[in-house]
C-alpha cells in the first residue's frame, strides 16, 4: 500500500515544535511518519530532532518544514513544491501569521494575495492558513492548560488580573500581538512566554490537544480550517 504524503510549511521554531506534538496526538503513531527539515541557510534556526519513524504499519508520511523566519513560506513552498510532488507528496498546507506585515482587517486581502500567487503558478492541493494573528492565538484559547502551568491561573484569576477569556467570542480578533499577551498571563505568576525554546516547549506539552480538536477550534476558524484540512488528508 502506498504511503499518503503531506507536506506543512510553517514560519519557525514554535510552530514547528506544535504542529509536531498536535500530529503526535492526533494520529495511532504507528500510522505516522514525521520528518521535520529546516531551512539550513539561515543559520538562527534550531535544529528539531524528533522524528517519528516509518514503519510497516505506517500509512501516512508528513514533513515539517520550518522556514526559519516570517513571511518566507510561501516562496518555500513554491521553490520546493515541484520537487516534493515528484517525491509522492499530494497534499501541502502553508501556516503563518498576519503579524506583523498584516493587521486583523488585512485578512482578506492576504489571502486573496496567496490565492493568486498559487494560481498563477499552478499550484493545487494546497491550502494556507494565516493563524490569525499569530499561531499563540491557538494557545490562549486553549484554557485548560492555565493551571498546568500554575495552579494559581485559574480563569478567574486572569479575569480579574488581565483579561476575561471565558466572554471572548472571537479570539482571532481580539488580540493584535497574541505572544505578547500569553507572556502577559504568564506574568501574573512571575513567569514568561518568549519565543525561546524552554519557555515554548513548556506551553506545548501542557496544551490540552483533546480541548484543541474537539472545542476551542468552534472557537478559532484558522484551527478549525487546520483540522478541517487534516481530515480531510486522511479519508
Amino acid at each position: 500500500m502506498s504511503l499518503k504524503k503531506l507536506a506543512i510549511f510553517v514560519e519557525g521554531y514554535t510552530e514547528s515544535k506544535f504542529i509536531l506534538k498536535l500530529l503526535a496526538e492526533f494520529f495511532d503513531q504507528k500510522s505516522i511518519a514525521i520528518t521535520i527539515n529546516e531551512n539550513v541557510n539561515r543559520k538562527e534556526c534550531p535544529i528539531i530532532r524528533e522524528i517519528i519513524s516509518s514503519t510497516d504499519e505506517t500509512k501516512f508520511e508528513i514533513l515539517i518544514f520550518n522556514s526559519c523566519t516570517d513571511n518566507q513560506v510561501l516562496s518555500d513552498l513554491l521553490e520546493r513544491y515541484r520537487g516534493l510532488k515528484e517525491a509522492g507528496y499530494s497534499q501541502f498546507i502553508g501556516i503563518r501569521d498576519l503579524y506583523p506585515t498584516f493587521t486583523y482587517e488585512d485578512k482578506e486581502q492576504a489571502i486573496a494575495i496567496n490565492k493568486k500567487i498559487l494560481s498563477e503558478r499552478n499550484i493545487a492541493n494546497t491550502t494556507f492558513i494565516f493563524a490569525t494573528m499569530e499561531i499563540e492565538t491557538w494557545f490562549i484559547a486553549e484554557t485548560n492548560h492555565y493551571t498546568k502551568i500554575s495552579p494559581i491561573l485559574t480563569l478567574e484569576y486572569i479575569k480579574n488580573n488581565c483579561v476575561d477569556l471565558n466572554n471572548i467570542k472571537k479570539f482571532e480578533q481580539y488580540f493584535p500581538e497574541p505572544a505578547m499577551k500569553l507572556n502577559e498571563i504568564y506574568q501574573l505568576v512571575r513567569l514568561a512566554y518568549r519565543k525561546k525554546d524552554n519557555q515554548t516547549t513548556r506551553t506545548i506539552e501542557n496544551l490540552d490537544y483533546e480541548n484543541l480538536y474537539l472545542h476551542v477550534r468552534e472557537e478559532v476558524p484558522s484551527l478549525n480550517k487546520f483540522f478541517n484540512t487534516i481530515e480531510e488528508f486522511i479519508k
